[in-house]
Formats: structure tokens, C-alpha cells, sequence
């Protein structure tokens, strides 16, 4: 039986990419960018004045790649993205014709990579 040794192999070398990525490209490299602090969201609620709210997002580049597996005949894929890990909430008012109306938008505190969501 061959394949049990392939499996091994190709877990063995993508686990070695992941690890000499990591090394010298740091624990991630997915971060909140200092370009991108304080990126505009803009909120538009009917019957309410547009408000314009400055939040923090993940930015950056993750592990990711593909490969045909030869057990299954289909492609494997091993997929990370950036995502938020931590957010404080940034708080407003909406001066709506009903009256105010306080909203919370989350902003991102802290980013890393984690596997990507299929959807």
C-alpha cells in the first residue's frame, strides 16, 4: 500500500512550508495596518442622518495553497485567513426623524490567521 506513505509525505512537507513561512515571516502576517487604521464605515439607516464612523480591520496575507491529492483525485486545499480576534466597540448616535438612536459598531483590537470559513 503506497498511499498511507504519500499522505504522510505531502502532510510532512506542507506542515515544513507552514513552519519556514511562519519562521521567517513572523507568527502571522495578518495585522491591523496602520494605512487602514481607522477605516470609514458608513452608516446609512432610512429616516436616520448619515454617520460616518472610523473602526479598525484585519489586513494582511495568510498561508494558503492547493494541491491535486492523488488518493482522492480531487484538489486539497489548506486555506488561512486574516481575521479579527479581538474588538473593542466604538459607539455612537444616530439622529433619526424618531428621535436618537445609539448604535455599536465592533473594531478590531487584534488580528491573526485562522482556517478560512467554506461556505
Amino acid at each position: 500500500m503506497k498511499y498511507p506513505s504519500i499522505i504522510v509525505v505531502v502532510k510532512y512537507r506542507f506542515k515544513w512550508i507552514e513552519d519556514s513561512f511562519c519562521r521567517r515571516r513572523g507568527k502571522s502576517y495578518c495585522f491591523l495596518p496602520k494605512s487602514v487604521l481607522g477605516a470609514e464605515e458608513i452608516i446609512d439607516e432610512r429616516g436616520c442622518e448619515l454617520v460616518i464612523l472610523r473602526v479598525n480591520r484585519c489586513s494582511g496575507q495568510c498561508l494558503s495553497f492547493s494541491f491535486p491529492n492523488p488518493i482522492t483525485g480531487r484538489t486539497s486545499v489548506h486555506a488561512k485567513c486574516c481575521r479579527m480576534t479581538d474588538s473593542e466597540w466604538v459607539t455612537t448616535e444616530l439622529m433619526c426623524n424618531d428621535g436618537p438612536r445609539p448604535i455599536k459598531i465592533p473594531s478590531a483590537v487584534q488580528c491573526d490567521c485562522f482556517d478560512c470559513a467554506i461556505h
